[in-house]
């Protein structure tokens, strides 16, 4: 069976989907660092923090692309990326750090939780019905230079919201 690696922000995102993997009956380790031992047998589901929500976009790119690189050599081939449901942190850099080492050529970017009231339409990133930009009550790390809209985010030609 493939196993399944998924790449967080951070460590309650990296939590949060690994908890619904396991909720799901599959076998789930949550991993912080490439230099951590990782035994593949019995497990469905790698879940890997990486930290970057709060990083340079270079340094986020660098430290995703070393987390996929781990997954990579652990022969885990299927890797979600997972993202912040309202687009804080680098997000561009992150995703491309991971389609470098991973060799795709394309990502499905799509931050909505609509159990969270956020939804996508036409490429924007709605919050309880307005568009992010104009969402002004949660709580945001410092500005990034990537604008907050997903067309914005996701201008790059690799990324299809």
């Amino acid at each position: 069976m493939a196993v399944l690696g998924v790449l967080a922000d951070d460590f309650t995102g990296a939590c949060d989907t690994g908890v619904q993997f396991a909720r799901a009956g599959m076998r789930t380790r949550m991993v912080m660092s490439s230099a951590m031992a990782l035994k593949r047998f019995g497990i469905d589901v790698v879940a890997y923090s990486t930290e970057t929500r709060n990083l340079e976009s270079n340094d986020a790119y660098r430290r995703v692309r070393d987390a996929a690189a781990f997954l990579s050599r652990n022969q885990i081939d299927i890797v979600f990326k997972k993202i912040d449901s309202t687009l804080r942190g680098p997000v561009a850099a992150e995703l491309d750090g991971a389609l470098d080492e991973s060799g795709f050529h394309l990502a499905v970017v799509c931050p909505a939780f609509p159990a969270n009231r956020r939804t996508l339409q036409d490429g924007i990133l709605f919050v309880d019905g307005k568009p992010l930009e104009s969402v002004t009550h949660a709580p945001r790390p410092p500005p990034s230079p990537q604008p907050v809209g997903c067309r914005k985010h996701t201008s790059n030609p690799r990324f299809e919201t």
